[in-house]
């Protein structure tokens, strides 16, 4: 194997083709099939393979009964391939949106339990400004929302960051801290109980958030500090607006973030019932550190900042 190449002479050679071949090749396994699927011939692939190698004085990959496997440098290529693939489909994507007339691209990520009415006043607000930005959003877990930054699939994400080790990556702004509450419908026996305790509500049929989610793993630690058993939930669900609808046309509780559950209360379609979960991270505004934020993604984050000031006050 040669001494990897100079950063500039690295520049200079490394194509995008060498690129999409090394991802075919770690997705398809086979070297024929790569070469298929990246229109050229197995001897070009071969070819291109083995400059790969070269230009980073690495070896990439290892043939064994399961085809070419990448090795920890070519999972680590990998990666890096995968992003900047990513950002030429993305400044693909924006060119024609400024041809269009526009003035920038947001891909946004949301936890569910997100403020509503922060997301629709920040999108709005941005947009009475800005009209010609484009926002795309899903909605996702905070660890799948954290994986899709990494591969540059979002630009910014909304979400808590209850792992320390994830914030070494990551640029992020706090906007506001929530409560959650468990909820009940109007009709159900707990209705109009007071003093309830973490026990009580034990004995109780629940809809929770799924397995492995913080938020479970926060009632479930909750449960364990009261000496109680966790009871298990006759149904799990991650969106907390069809949580809402679920718990009020039945015997079901579950916990929803403390703004949802007032607005409810207040209109008579479910009932509070039960302490505060107040031990658990903020929402926070993240991004890629490593990644240089386009005018709009900034142009958005101070519109965040901004509203977010009263919340966190």
């Amino acid at each position: 194997m040669t001494l990897p190449l100079p950063r500039r002479a690295l520049y200079s050679r490394l194509r995008i083709k060498h690129l999409e071949l090394l991802r075919n090749v770690c997705a398809l396994k086979t070297l024929r099939k790569a070469a298929a699927a990246s229109a050229m011939t197995q001897p070009a692939a071969t070819k291109l393979i083995q400059e790969l190698e070269d230009m980073l004085g690495r070896p990439l990959f290892v043939r064994d009964r399961r085809g070419m496997i990448p090795t920890l440098y070519g999972q680590a290529v990998l990666h890096h391939a995968n992003i900047l693939m990513a950002d030429v489909g993305n400044m693909q994507q924006e060119l024609e949106l400024l041809a269009d007339g526009g003035t920038g691209m947001i891909r946004l990520g949301v936890v569910p339990s997100l403020s509503s009415q922060l997301l629709t006043d920040a999108i709005a607000h941005t947009l009475k400004l800005k009209p010609g930005i484009r926002f795309t959003v899903r909605e996702g877990s905070t660890s799948k929302l954290l994986q899709d930054l990494a591969a540059n699939d979002l630009d910014l994400a909304f979400a808590r960051l209850l792992d320390s080790a994830a914030l070494r990556e990551l640029s992020v702004i706090d906007v506001y801290a929530e409560s959650f509450a468990v909820v009940c419908s109007p009709k159900h026996v707990m209705a109009r109980a007071r003093n309830v305790t973490w026990k009580d509500l034990a004995r109780l049929q629940w809809v929770m958030p799924p397995t492995g989610t913080p938020l479970r793993e926060l009632v479930d630690s909750i449960f364990r500090h009261e000496n109680v058993l966790a009871p298990m939930p006759a149904v799990e669900y991650s969106s907390f607006d069809k949580l809402r609808c679920l718990i009020a046309g039945t015997d079901f509780i579950g916990l929803i973030p403390a703004s949802m559950a007032e607005a409810s209360h207040d209109d008579g379609k479910l009932r509070i019932i039960g302490p505060r979960l107040t031990d658990f991270g903020p929402i926070s505004l993240v991004r890629r550190k490593a990644a240089e934020a386009p005018p709009a993604v900034m142009f958005f984050t101070s519109v965040v900042k901004e509203m977010g000031r009263p919340l966190r006050e």
